[in-house]
């Protein structure tokens, strides 16, 4: 067989196109890829063939605080030397990450399609899209079809009171308040007594439905390193970068732990939506504090009083924490001249891709 040209993908990493973020094998031909042209700026180039898989592969997986990528080792990156294979780096080399300028481009390039993906005929919005972020089926609840929504703030329940109003007929549903004590807060004040929050829920099919596909949980401890499940069906990811924005900010906000502190902890195979966190923090500009390891639990923290706009951010890279080989199935994403497609934060170069003889 003939070598292609291209880049050697992970299933697990994403790849940024007109729509959204998707999976190397979810890409169908006709995609539009958003990558760095031949002027080096950025722009789409449509995929022409289908997605081929390459099967066991060497690959090489790039860690640090603002990605997680694996890809071929032959592939090549901008670093603070030139260009390298990946297979060439080290810890605490510096990787170029998208460049601000052209984050923001991205922001306006990915649109939703003319026909917005929808779910069971539910066209989903930002707004829809915010509140399935914090969206928790109760299937014990005494009223069909409940969800609890989970508030942090003053302000983030304003959000879900307008956005509650303002789709309400979409959601064909009524919410309602419940009073209740906040466990373990008591050992905050003198009397220890536990203080007293406001709880909102939402009866409604069309939102139990969709929030079933999130499938959010979260432990219930107030431990540092508490865990956070949820699920990032491609409705969300393939349906404009407002979409997937209004989900991820919303997120940010289910973790919360106060004014200044958001720690998100996952599950050790939760690694798509560690990508997709920092995918989604890169290109908003949010620098990760930290990414660790605590006790076993993968942390992602963010510190509110440490953010930047966007506009202000004067570095444009990121230094590798891990460099790791594996072998693994890898699918072959064909990439024409001149062009660098964006996968996760990262402008990879293509490079000659070989079959093994049968």
């Amino acid at each position: 067989m003939n070598p292609k040209f291209g880049v050697l993908v992970s299933p697990e990493n994403f790849i940024w196109t007109k729509h959204g973020l998707l999976t190397v094998w979810e890409l169908q031909p006709g995609d539009k890829i958003i990558g760095l042209g031949p002027n080096r700026k950025i722009g789409t180039f449509e995929l022409t063939e289908p997605i081929s898989s390459h099967g066991a592969s060497e690959l090489t997986t790039l860690d640090s605080k603002q990605i997680t990528t694996t890809l071929s080792g032959e592939a090549r990156v901008s670093t603070g030397d030139g260009i390298s294979k990946l297979n060439s780096l080290q810890p605490e080399d510096s990787i170029d990450l998208l460049h601000a300028e052209n984050c923001e481009r991205l922001q306006k390039i990915c649109v939703q399609r003319e026909e917005s993906a929808s779910y069971s005929g539910t066209k989903i919005s930002p707004k829809l899209a915010y509140l399935l972020a914090k969206s928790i089926p109760m299937p014990q609840a005494r009223t069909e079809y409940t969800v609890k929504i989970v508030t942090t703030g003053e302000q983030d329940q304003k959000n879900v009171n307008k956005f509650l109003d303002d789709i309400k007929s979409t959601l064909k549903g009524r919410s309602f308040t419940k009073i209740g004590r906040i466990k373990g807060s008591g050992r905050f004040n003198k009397m220890h007594e536990s203080e007293l929050t406001t709880r909102t829920f939402f009866s409604s099919k069309i939102l139990y439905k969709l929030s079933q596909e999130i499938n959010l949980k979260q432990e219930n401890t107030l431990r540092w390193n508490r865990r956070t499940e949820f699920q990032i069906p491609t409705f969300v990811r393939n349906n404009g970068f407002d979409v997937m924005d209004a989900f991820f900010w919303s997120i940010l906000e289910v973790c919360s732990t106060g004014p200044k502190l958001i720690p998100i902890g996952t599950d050790k195979k939760d690694v798509m939506v560690r990508t997709f966190i920092k995918d989604l923090s890169w290109i908003n500009g949010l620098r990760i504090d930290s990414a660790t390891i605590d006790k076993g639990v993968p942390m992602i923290r963010f510190r509110r009083d440490k953010w930047k706009k966007l506009a202000d951010r004067d570095e444009n890279f990121t230094t590798l924490k891990e460099v790791g080989t594996s072998t693994g199935n890898a699918f072959v994403l064909p990439v024409p001249a001149n062009w660098d497609p964006i996968i996760d934060s990262i402008a990879v170069r293509r490079h000659k891709i070989n079959y093994k003889e049968e």
